[in-house]
């Protein structure tokens, strides 16, 4: 009992209402998760922390109640849904950022009377190995650099392409 005293102590006044209100509902492992997230100490280690969230399992990642009937099951659900969306969403962002890079290349481009296939034709010609990225960038921060690039792509020859 002491030692739970002094837990109490170290923590914050704000952490201990949160704590209180988890005993008023009756749900000792969101008191010991918020005992352990506060303190720093695993939730094992507090009176009444469950095993599942000392071990970094679902129910401790989601916001399900892991003791209810199916709360297991439930939260490896959320969690499962969690992680798909995620990788999901790292391949969304990278087409995302792709489509904006050809955005500020064809912009910029344009400006120089080009489109944005013939600029990125006629630099394929020159032998440039700049990336999207790059251009994009110096696009937007040097555009003098980007105009002799434009320069470059307009008076470069495209190659003939082989038909069979």
């Amino acid at each position: 009992m002491a030692t739970r005293d002094n837990e109490m102590q170290r923590l914050k006044v704000r952490d201990v209402e949160e704590i209180g209100h988890a005993r008023i509902l009756g749900n000792a492992g969101n008191s010991a998760r918020a005992l352990s997230t506060c303190a720093g100490t695993s939730s094992s280690m507090v009176a009444g922390g469950s095993a599942a969230a000392a071990n970094g399992k679902a129910s401790s990642k989601s916001k399900v109640n892991p003791n209810s009937t199916n709360g297991h099951a439930i939260a490896n659900e959320a969690v499962q849904h969690a992680w798909m969306h995620m990788y999901r969403s790292r391949k969304v962002k990278k087409r995302d950022f792709r489509s904006l890079w050809i955005q500020r290349i064809n912009a910029a481009a344009r400006e120089h009377g080009l489109t944005y296939g013939q600029f990125m034709a006629g630099l394929k010609a020159a032998g440039s190995t700049l990336d999207r990225k790059s251009l994009s960038e110096l696009a937007i921060s040097s555009p003098a650099a980007f105009a002799k690039l434009a320069k470059t792509a307009a008076g470069a020859k495209p190659k003939a392409a082989a038909r069979s």
